[in-house]
């Protein structure tokens, strides 16, 4: 039996929030050292989650570009 070493739920981070992929699917990701180990869980991301993402970062790059670099590093 696998053993997960780690929290399973990651999402995606889109517009500053962490969502599952709008498809709802996901995959495991084994441990490349210890293949019997689940590292986690990652949501299987498709061309409508990169359409969000990108969307997302085209709305905030205004307003961040417009910030100092050392806001935009922090």
């Amino acid at each position: 039996m696998p053993e997960t070493i780690a929290v399973a739920g990651a999402g995606n981070f889109i517009n500053g929030e962490w969502a599952p992929s709008q498809g709802g699917r996901t995959y495991e990701r084994p441990n490349p050292w210890r293949p019997s180990e689940i590292v986690g869980e990652f949501p299987r991301s498709d061309a409508e989650d990169v359409a969000a993402a990108v969307g997302a970062a085209e709305r905030a790059w205004p307003a961040w570009g417009r910030l100092p670099a050392a806001k935009r590093c922090g």
